[in-house]
């Protein structure tokens, strides 16, 4: 479902159907820039026309194409989350590079959320006490000291230790550092020193 609606023809259509306030738009395919002028002038979108890709992060892959590019206007575009702003009467290769840069960067951007997603549901598989050993463990405490400061026997922390390295299929404490500050896991307050 989620990924059915990230499309923009989706959930602009969906809109349209349920008389939804919406920016005026069009849904449409064109294949060359007069085709576009054409379409947008059928349309009675006026002279300023924003270009979205029909996937992606809404703002991400967005085109500001404009009669006239003052400054104050790119500024503005720029600002909004536009990708590029180009003048309508633009070249044809400038126009699909900054398509490409933003379907790029867009491309990044989604292997970079599901990198996330992946890294929040395995801390998710920690329970409460294991994330607490893994607070002290990223603190640089020993076990002893984290035994102390969570009022429990040395082993169990040994035994919570070996089943947050388990669970999130690390060997050292280097990895799970690294694997913490890729999920920037931010440590509870934990004491410093021992008690």
């Amino acid at each position: 479902m989620r990924e059915h609606l990230d499309s923009k023809i989706v959930t602009t259509r969906l809109g349209n159907e349920a008389g939804a306030a919406s920016v005026p738009n069009i849904l449409t395919s064109v294949d060359t820039w007069d085709e576009l002028v054409r379409e947008c002038t059928a349309a009675g979108l006026g002279t300023d026309v924003v270009l979205q890709t029909p996937y992606g992060d809404s703002g991400k892959t967005t085109f500001f194409l404009t009669g006239q590019a003052d400054t104050a206007s790119v500024v503005r575009a720029m600002r909004g989350g536009a990708e590029d702003c180009l003048e309508k009467t633009a070249d044809k290769d400038v126009l699909l590079e900054a398509v490409h840069r933003a379907l790029a960067r867009d491309q990044r951007a989604r292997e970079e959320r599901l990198e996330r997603r992946a890294l929040r549901n395995l801390f998710d598989t920690l329970s409460p006490r294991e994330r607490e050993v893994l607070d002290h463990v990223l603190r640089g405490r020993m076990n002893k000291q984290i035994a102390s400061d969570l009022g429990i026997h040395e082993r169990t922390v040994k035994v919570h230790r070996k089943a947050v390295m388990t669970k999130l299929n690390v060997r050292s404490v280097a990895s799970l550092a690294r694997l913490s500050n890729r999920r920037t896991w931010t440590p509870a307050t934990v004491p410093s020193g021992p008690r």
